[in-house]
């Protein structure tokens, strides 16, 4: 039968001072890689979270889309459809929720969310795709449920 031999068994044999551990000062190389990941400047606004609905089927005209938003160091938030501003009267928290008016068209649409305060100010983007019905909408509702209960 063969016997087996580790690797580091065989060293001990023919090469000990390979197996000798020895602490010396490392070397530590620090290199800039280019990246596209990036940090707002401190105090700068800074859009944490964004969305809106993506996909959106409406009778045509205009129609609200429910987004969603989370920003830091901001004193004001505006959106834009299209590169359309909203109207300032809008009056959107710097954080929350809110209805974006945008074109029923069958077409997609860019929404774009800017949030300012001190220093510069930040944007993100979403496209929302509208999809015009074919046949009117009508809401439903919700039909009640009834419980009988016998003593």
């Amino acid at each position: 039968m063969a016997s087996v031999m580790s690797m580091k068994l065989i060293l001990l044999f023919t090469a000990p001072a390979a197996l000798l551990i020895v602490n010396r000062p490392s070397l530590t190389v620090t290199f800039e890689v280019a990246s596209s990941q990036w940090l707002s400047a401190v105090g700068a606004p800074l859009i944490s979270r964004f969305h809106v609905l993506e996909d959106v089927t409406c009778p045509g005209g205009t129609t609200e889309v429910a987004a969603s938003w989370l920003t830091q160091n901001t004193q004001a938030v505006s959106f834009s459809v299209d590169g359309q501003p909203l109207p300032a009267a809008a009056g959107f928290p710097t954080s929350g929720t809110g209805n974006i008016a945008v074109p029923c068209d069958g077409n997609d649409h860019k929404v774009t969310l800017t949030a300012t305060g001190t220093g510069p100010a930040a944007a993100s983007s979403r496209s929302v795709n509208t999809t015009v019905s074919t046949s009117p909408v009508t809401p439903t509702t919700p039909t009640p449920t009834v419980t009988s209960t016998t003593r």
